[in-house]
């Protein structure tokens, strides 16, 4: 299967995928970023603008529209990530620093998981610090659904679940989220 994929894909595409499917190196140094005012506990509920819920409750592709509704924002940014992912922690440390202030502008973050075990999304807020700020779930389905095939993959959506963009793992940066958001919200 794997010879197929990188016949199919390309050596330099393989890779990636294969670094952030769980071959990835532990947390990378990140820049002190301030912490979250209150900690959440893995066994207490995660309140944020989306919604509150168990961090990494399963979230199922039926409840998918109503949780994007239930942020009251008009754009949801939606970070797929995976669990030993060292570019998907630091990526998930700069929403968290963008959040609040798109918070205040209409956008909210969520952040899903491909892989549907709660202890890998727990282990993920660990390895960045306890410092993401924004809800974290289990969605297996969607990076099938979407068709993720690299980590991290940001999705933007609109209020009622229109899929509005999609970054290219291979070339993303930071800014480059920023630029899209900031054309959106304008």
């Amino acid at each position: 299967m794997k010879s197929f994929v990188a016949f199919a894909f390309g050596a330099s595409f393989l890779a990636p995928l294969l670094w952030g499917c769980g071959n990835a190196p532990q947390a990378p140094d990140t820049p002190n970023l301030k912490p979250p005012a209150q900690e959440a506990s893995f066994k207490q509920s995660v309140e944020s603008s989306v919604v509150k819920s168990e961090l990494g409750a399963l979230l199922a592709e039926a409840e998918f529209l109503t949780t994007l509704q239930a942020s009251k924002a008009k754009y949801i940014v939606i970070q797929v990530f995976a669990e030993k992912c060292g570019p998907c922690m630091e990526e998930a440390l700069k929403l968290s620093s963008l959040a609040p202030e798109w918070s205040k502008r209409g956008v909210a973050v969520i952040g899903l998981a491909f892989d549907p075990r709660q202890e890998s999304v727990q282990r993920f807020f660990e390895d960045t610090g306890r410092r993401v700020t924004f809800p974290l779930y289990c969605a297996p389905w969607f990076a099938e659904k979407h068709e993720v095939l690299a980590t991290p993959t940001l999705f933007v959506f609109s209020f009622d679940g229109k899929k509005v963009y999609v970054s290219d793992p291979l070339s993303m940066d930071a800014t480059t989220i920023e630029m899209v958001v900031a054309h959106l919200i304008q």
